[in-house]
């Protein structure tokens, strides 16, 4: 709060008066406070031309501000963007001791908003910064960082003033849960906090709020709470009571300057599997499970229905693309998103004669309400629409009139309505720098239906979307739409 008070041109001795005229309030929330006067007052200078945001802003910070992020916020992301790594022999011997931990600690809950944890630690976890995001969308529970206080990188995010943690407040027991839901496999240390911390003691009295006395006793085992004490390099355990009405619970407690020695602990408990290979295994088996389509000799079973077919008769498997084409004859297993994969990377895993033969083969093996990207694999092999099966033809037809419904559906939106997109920088402006909730794909499917991109630019697009964000489960039929539609235009240019 006192640099981004100094970035607006307030004093210290102005600053401190902010603080003081905070006082009297729960110390958890002293900043919170202050956040709130401050922004009320950078709001002020900018609304009376005192402060430029044109000349206060990056250009990228600028283009957040015009899109309606909060000016507060903006600041303090670019604050916390701006951090570096000290050059300490003792700190960065003890970050490369932390660093070894990638492959053993299952996630990380942090307030934090900035970058350090992802960039310098966990570099292939994966990052949630919403709540929605890690509770309702693709997490796994397992390779990821929750930032439940926002991330730098999206300003919008950041849990910053009165009213922001009010709203934290009203959804702070699903944070909660899906911490709870983790510790019934792994032990949680808590570090860098003050057990006074109001996120903390939040998080604690909700575990105990949640359980009853037999899982609270389970659950305690699996906290440590490491404190530090520049004075300490050994280790001084002690344990620390949380009361909460009539239930208490007792937290392993740890003093220590040497925080490398805690990091060399923990890496010695090697797991059988790291948390990126479980993640992976975990988000192959799921999407097994959503692509499935009950063709070829690929059976979907419940964990109920498994003693229907003999047990020497059931495999899963995973292994490398080569020897799963050996294992399973190919194209038996050649789903929609493999394809929507294929096509993006311009990637030849079959031929097309191969892949239209595949599609013609089975009557149920892909329907018309489905979004099959066949009309690529036609295009690569030369065929015209004279050339089609009637399979085919009557897929064609099918989906003419579902893409002319869609797209007259996705024109009438508001957001389509009062965009002003008039080239490709405008495009990639409204997808990639407009924090609103909306299928970007959908988007991109509509601009290449007027013209105004082309079949490779909305090929970039896709990917560029597809490598940056958390693509929402929902929206992977409408990625697939657009895909499909990508060389189904041609067919009609051609009419």
């Amino acid at each position: 709060m006192k640099r981004v008070a100094e970035r607006i041109g307030i004093p210290e001795k102005e600053f401190v008066a902010y603080v003081a005229d905070a006082k009297g309030v729960d110390d958890s929330i002293l900043m919170a406070v202050v956040a709130t006067e401050l922004r009320k007052e950078l709001i002020r200078r900018i609304k009376e031309s005192i402060l430029d945001p044109e000349a206060l802003f990056s250009k990228k910070d600028y283009e957040r501000y015009l899109f309606g992020d909060d000016p507060l916020k903006i600041l303090i992301a670019s604050l916390c963007r701006d951090y570096e790594l000290v050059d300490d022999s003792m700190i960065l011997e003890e970050l490369e001791s932390l660093r070894a931990l990638e492959g053993i600690i299952p996630c990380v809950v942090t307030t934090n908003y900035d970058l350090f944890l992802e960039k310098e630690v966990f570099r292939r976890f994966e990052v949630y910064s919403r709540v929605s995001d890690y509770y309702y969308s693709d997490s796994e529970g397992i390779g990821e960082i929750y930032k439940i206080h926002g991330t730098a990188l999206k300003p919008a995010t950041l849990v910053v003033t009165e009213q922001d943690y009010d709203n934290f407040n009203k959804i702070s027991k699903i944070v909660t849960s899906k911490i709870l839901s983790v510790l019934c496999d792994y032990p949680m240390v808590i570090m860098g906090y003050s057990m006074k911390d109001a996120n903390v003691a939040g998080i604690i009295h909700d575990l105990m709020s949640s359980l009853d006395d037999e899982k609270l006793r389970e659950v305690e085992n699996n906290i440590v709470y490491v404190e530090y004490d520049e004075t300490e390099m050994g280790i001084i355990r002690k344990s620390r009571i949380f009361p909460y009405g009539e239930k208490t619970i007792a937290i392993t407690a740890i003093s220590t300057g040497n925080f490398k020695r805690i990091f060399d602990e923990i890496a010695d408990m090697t797991p059988s599997m790291s948390p990126l290979e479980i993640r992976k295994a975990r988000q192959m088996v799921k999407e097994i499970v959503l692509s499935a389509d009950g063709g070829g000799d690929v059976v979907l079973l419940g964990f109920d229905s498994l003693n229907q077919i003999p047990a020497d008769k059931i495999v899963i498997a995973f292994a490398d693309k080569d020897s799963m084409k050996k294992l399973s004859g190919g194209l038996n297993f050649y789903t929609s998103d493999q394809m929507v994969n294929d096509i993006l990377n311009d990637c030849e895993r079959h031929s097309p004669t191969d892949v239209i033969n595949y599609f013609n083969a089975s009557p149920n093996r892909m329907t018309q309400d489905e979004y099959w990207p066949i009309f690529h694999f036609t295009r690569r092999a030369g065929m015209g629409k004279s050339d089609f099966s009637p399979k085919l033809v009557n897929f064609f037809e099918y989906k003419r009139n579902q893409f002319e419904k869609k797209l007259l559906h996705i024109g009438n939106r508001n957001l389509i309505k009062t965009a002003n997109v008039s080239n490709l920088k405008d495009l990639e402006t409204l997808l990639f720098e407009n924090p609103g909730k909306f299928y970007r794909s959908d988007v991109i499917f509509y601009y290449y239906s007027t013209g105004l991109i082309n079949e490779g630019e909305a090929k970039s697009l896709l990917k560029q979307y597809l490598s940056k964000r958390s693509i929402p489960s929902g929206e992977k039929s409408a990625i697939r739409c657009a895909v499909t539609y990508l060389s189904f235009k041609k067919y009609l240019e051609e009419e």
